[in-house]
């Protein structure tokens, strides 16, 4: 079971990559099991948010819930980092795993 997860959340976040420049890309949430978080992807970069929204209605089938996500440009990520925003926050002390980090923020937040 969790071999087959993992082989679909790997292809997820391949398709996911071909989307735009993505610089940051965590999974969380429901990911994680963890209700509580406010979403389940969250990305920092630029991405085709139509393609995005139709890959993500895609794996829904096949995750068994709907993805919810967050991406917002680097200059907001910098941005809210900087003045501790809550809704970041919530997000980068959760259980998560780190897909990718090409801006090596995570090293910067302590």
């Amino acid at each position: 079971f969790l071999k087959g997860r993992f082989t679909m959340e790997r292809s997820f976040v391949n398709a996911i990559k071909e989307l735009g420049k993505v610089k940051l890309m965590m999974l969380t949430g429901q990911f994680m099991n963890d209700a509580t978080v406010p979403v389940d992807l969250f990305m920092v970069g630029e991405v085709n948010r139509s393609k995005l929204e139709t890959l993500l209605h895609k794996f829904k089938e096949q995750f068994g819930f709907d993805i919810r996500f967050t991406v917002i440009p680097i200059s907001e990520f910098n941005y809210r980092r900087e003045i501790t925003d809550k809704f970041l926050f919530s997000i980068l002390n959760s259980r998560k795993v780190v897909v990718f980090d090409e801006l090596h923020s995570l090293n910067k937040l302590t």
